[in-house]
């Protein structure tokens, strides 16, 4: 099963408790009514039964029967953000990487927009994930290696640290939340 149909398959169990609540109750509230061998037509319960178990039939038609699109649970409205967050972060972490320095200039430009990306992304994982994790983004352990194409040996060292905290990115991206 997919993950997909796990969401839809657990809205569908969410959306059934709401249903079988709402009908339940209208069903009791009209019960209890008539078992109170009360006027059933004048008594405002009776009224409210009536109203819970057509809103449960509302709901069982349109969820069940005719498959109206089900409204995302809030924790999928939560994952998706997540993950959107994190997608243009690691977009953008991938495009300072690759992006080419042949000059003094361009890799002052370079540091100071990797250092910026860097705070932004620490300051977002803050806000959105935790400062545990935010931390563990900052302390990327980096392997020495030469990368082909680097304008000096603090360029090759600055994208290695780059590249571990893209792919950290992306291992969260992948674990979820």
């Amino acid at each position: 099963m997919t993950d997909g149909q796990k969401r839809e398959v657990a809205a569908e169990r969410t959306w059934l408790g709401v249903d079988v609540s709402l009908g339940i109750s209208g069903a009791g509230l009209i019960a209890s009514t008539a078992a109170a061998s009360l006027p059933v037509l004048g008594n405002p319960a009776f009224y409210i039964g009536c109203a819970l178990c057509l809103l449960a039939a509302y709901v069982g038609l349109g969820v069940f029967v005719t498959r109206v699109p089900l409204p995302k649970l809030p924790s999928e409205r939560s994952a998706e953000r997540l993950h959107g967050g994190l997608d243009a972060w690691i977009v953008e972490g991938l495009a300072l990487d690759r992006r080419k320095i042949s000059s003094e200039e361009e890799w002052q430009t370079w540091r100071h927009d990797t250092s910026v990306w860097a705070q932004r992304t620490y300051d977002w994982l803050v806000a959105e994930v935790s400062e545990a994790r935010a931390d563990a983004f900052t302390s990327q352990t980096v392997m020495a290696a030469h990368i082909p194409g680097t304008y000096n040996s603090e360029h090759n060292d600055q994208r290695l640290a780059l590249q571990a905290r893209v792919e950290w990115l992306q291992r969260l991206k992948n674990a979820g939340p």
